[in-house]
């Protein structure tokens, strides 16, 4: 258990969760095939967005870093607009990445599920985005 007033880690996370709230254009990082349901990952952080008025758009690029994060600028997109926040969709190790390096925020489905739903703030962390999905039995 943190101690969010103490934990640095828990005050970044909590940053970034006020970075997905202002953003408008989400990049939706697939950094795992092998994980069973991280479609339904990507489509529940596209609904999470369209709530809001959202744009995503989705990148399959195996584990990120920050050059892979780095080659995807505007003009490459096509449009007049840059992704402001990627949400990372992988398994629960490889899910929470320090993203201090990269060019734009890296944050989780929980941590979009509170910028997006208001889904309130609680001592457990969840790090396994099935655990977020509808229809699970095991849903915070």
């Amino acid at each position: 258990m943190y101690d969010g007033g103490k934990s640095r880690f828990l005050m970044r996370r909590l940053y970034l969760v006020e970075r997905v709230k202002d953003a408008r254009i989400l990049g939706i990082v697939v950094g795992t095939l092998g994980v069973s349901d991280y479609l339904g990952a990507v489509e529940r952080v596209k609904q999470l967005a369209a709530r809001r008025g959202k744009k995503c758009y989705i990148f399959a690029v195996g584990k990120p870093n920050v050059a892979k994060l780095a080659n995807f600028p505007e003009s490459y997109l096509g449009f007049c607009c840059q992704v402001e926040v990627f949400v990372l969709i992988a398994c629960p190790e490889n899910t929470l990445v320090d993203s201090k390096e990269f060019f734009r925020p890296l944050v989780t489905l929980y941590e979009v599920e509170l910028a997006c739903q208001d889904r309130p703030w609680s001592e457990r962390y969840v790090v396994d985005f099935r655990e977020l999905l509808p229809g699970n039995t095991t849903r915070t």
